[in-house]
């Protein structure tokens, strides 16, 4: 619900009501003054409160990450270090335009810092080297990010149908393996299955690296 005009909203509802806004509409109908109609406030107070769209574009992303504080800190360190990257899955998935905004910029404000520091935390402390830690870290963070980018979350019925309806007009001849395994594959394109999967590889090696 928007604020009533001749409010002052803090930073942290002004960023909560963007988020929604960008998950509702997504980034592309994220303006400041669009954001100000909806909130109901003059577009100079709003800016006033949270600087350039750059420091709302961050003070979005902290918001949205502050749930990793619930994230267990306790346990073996390759389960703490999964941990990080379902929760991390689970935030951007829960709010698919903050993938897109992040495609299009880095993200560098407290709430993503936090994350790289625990998770690089952890590998260094399961004897992991600098160098090892970082490159572990950034490929289970890239694997996380793309999966996320890929989740059609407006509509996945109407997703999958749009994949089987295009494998099915496939010459068999020419794709068999697509064409023989529909009902296998088009369920294997959407959901978290592949996110799943691919995190329980990487961790494994990474424990396996360790042994």
């Amino acid at each position: 619900m928007a604020a009533q005009r001749g409010l002052n909203p803090s930073r942290d509802s002004i960023a909560e009501a963007a988020v929604a806004l960008v998950d509702r509409e997504g980034p592309d109908a994220l303006t400041m003054r669009r954001l100000a109609d909806h909130i109901g406030i003059p577009v100079m107070t709003m800016q006033r409160t949270v600087g350039s769209r750059d420091e709302l574009l961050d003070a979005m992303v902290d918001r949205v990450t502050l749930t990793i504080a619930d994230v267990p800190d306790s346990g073996e360190w390759h389960e703490q270090f999964a941990s990080l990257f379902v929760w991390l899955h689970d935030v951007m998935t829960t709010h698919p335009g903050l993938v897109r905004l992040r495609l299009s910029r880095p993200f560098l404000s407290p709430g993503v810092v936090r994350l790289a520091e625990r998770g690089l935390a952890l590998l260094a402390g399961a004897g992991f080297t600098p160098e090892e830690a970082i490159i572990a870290y950034r490929s289970t963070y890239l694997h996380t990010l793309g999966c996320a980018a890929y989740v059609d979350h407006l509509d996945p019925a109407a997703a999958q149908q749009r994949t089987r309806t295009a494998l099915a007009a496939l010459p068999p001849a020419q794709f068999p393996y697509l064409t023989d395994h529909l009902d296998t594959v088009v369920p294997g394109v959407s959901g978290n299955a592949a996110f799943e999967f691919g995190l329980a590889n990487l961790i494994d090696g990474l424990r396996r690296s360790r042994a």
